[in-house]
């Protein structure tokens, strides 16, 4: 994304950063994968790389942070170059959130593993694959600066936001069937919960890929649809 500079070296701590961001998102990417595949084979261990790959991540945002502050500091940037910068810092403030929520569902696997299967888990996984392929997407549009893919994935949250609703009935309807269900419904629920917010995250991150490409925010309000609370409530 960033457009050549007579001081070379500039050019290459700007690539270097977006790199830094790719190589971020890769290990987001990992620590999804690896607490998705542990819910869907029920397998503990697995989950343990989930957060493993967290720390990564982790790491990874205080390098970025340390850089984007460095050429703040000593560039002073401006327009597009500055753009770059404060929108890689968003970026990856948004990766360091996933990588939590990805933890966050490895966590709850653990302890799902110890209870019987409720019959939601399969809806749970389909949505997480929906909101994996957004990740990938969104960080394949962030390294090539591709506003039409990051609009794409952009309108795909409000998918996302319906799975969400839909998965929370299911597993209100499940409870209230069989109460010995409760604390799975409940982790699941949470499950469910992290997965709808990584996809919001994914398209806070195409809005930014949106705003270093063209200079403005987008111009059509994104699409929501996740209607989780007002089904708790009319059940209240």
């Amino acid at each position: 994304m960033p457009s050549e500079h007579i001081v070379k070296s500039f050019d290459d701590e700007l690539n270097a950063l977006q790199n830094s961001i790719t190589e971020m998102g890769k290990f987001a990417e990992v620590a999804l994968k690896a607490a998705l595949t542990a819910l869907k084979s029920r397998d503990p261990e697995l989950a343990a790389q989930a957060a493993d790959a967290d720390e990564a991540v982790n790491q990874r945002e205080r390098t970025i942070d340390k850089m984007a502050i460095q050429m703040i500091a000593m560039r002073q940037p401006m327009a597009a170059d500055l753009r770059v910068i404060i929108g890689s810092l968003r970026a990856a403030d948004d990766l360091e959130r996933i990588g939590d929520q990805a933890k966050n569902i490895a966590n709850r696997t653990v302890t799902l593993t110890k209870l019987a299967p409720v019959g939601a888990e399969g809806e749970i996984i389909a949505m997480g694959e929906t909101v994996q392929e957004m990740l990938h997407e969104i960080l394949d549009a962030f390294a090539t600066g591709n506003v039409e893919l990051a609009e794409a994935v952009r309108q795909r949250d409000v998918e996302v936001d319906r799975l969400h609703t839909s998965i929370f009935q299911l597993l209100l309807s499940l409870n209230s069937k069989d109460t010995q269900h409760a604390a799975a419904c409940t982790h699941l629920s949470l499950v469910a919960r992290s997965l709808e917010r990584i996809g919001d995250y994914a398209t806070d991150i195409a809005e930014e890929i949106i705003f270093i490409v063209t200079g403005s925010a987008p111009q059509v309000e994104r699409q929501k649809a996740d209607d989780s609370f007002f089904v708790v409530n009319a059940d209240g």
